[in-house]
């Protein structure tokens, strides 16, 4: 049982540093985004998972109580790590949503409308979910480069993406001083802008798309990524 919990370590410390590491690097996810997440989630998965079993298996080993006090251990602070992080999630979101309750200008276009002269758009998940616009970017878009923004903020909400970025920022605060989880949470943060993306063209065209994007980065949000990749 020692071997193996020493296999299951090691697995561990791969799926940790080493592998996604590699896989931030590679320029093979921008052009297969939903493969590159399922890729991402599985080494999330199975570096949790290796990280445990290699505890159970010293656990029934001679080492038990070591083992034992280990997994728990372990356990209880992934699972903490999780909660807490969703919580707060979930506290800030409600507390976004009643400011923007108090200050958002109107309801147009099915978006809330913030009076901020600079192009902004974001969504915020949860049961009340919002598209908040800023009435630069009603100023500065084209109607079909405008219909671009919601729709890539609409396939946020539609496809949940925040669910799917949730685990890697929890991972992200598990394991502070692990660059690879820094870079893991970044690579997943942008493949769900390539998905939304990919929404966003597939309604109203790539020229349009580009020309929201060029608006956004003049204001200064690094955007590279995204236009190099249409």
């Amino acid at each position: 049982m020692i071997a193996a919990a020493a296999m299951l370590a090691a697995l561990a410390v791969l799926l940790a540093g080493p592998v996604p590491a590699r896989l931030a690097r590679a320029a093979w996810p921008a052009r297969r985004p939903v493969a590159a997440l399922v890729v991402w989630q599985a080494i999330g998965l199975g570096g949790g998972v290796s990280l445990l079993g290699a505890f159970a298996a010293l656990a029934l080993s001679r080492l038990r109580w070591a083992g034992v006090v280990a997994f728990g251990a372990t356990l209880l602070w992934l699972v903490g790590v999780l909660i807490t992080s969703s919580v707060r999630v979930v506290l800030a979101r409600r507390r976004h949503r009643y400011l923007l309750d108090l200050l958002a200008e109107r309801e147009r276009a099915g978006v809330t409308v913030l009076a901020h002269p600079a192009p902004a758009a974001y969504s915020v998940p949860g049961r009340r979910s919002r598209i908040v616009v800023s009435r630069g970017t009603f100023d500065r878009l084209a109607a079909d480069e405008l219909d671009a923004v919601v729709a890539h903020e609409r396939a946020h909400l539609r496809q949940h993406h925040d669910l799917v970025v949730q685990p890697f920022v929890a991972w992200r605060r598990s394991f502070p001083f692990l660059r690879p989880a820094r870079a893991a949470a970044r690579a997943v943060e942008q493949l769900v802008e390539f998905l939304a993306d990919d929404a966003a063209r597939s309604r109203v065209g790539d020229a349009a798309l580009d020309g929201a994007l060029a608006t956004m980065a003049d204001e200064g949000y690094d955007l590279t990524a995204r236009r190099r990749r249409l």
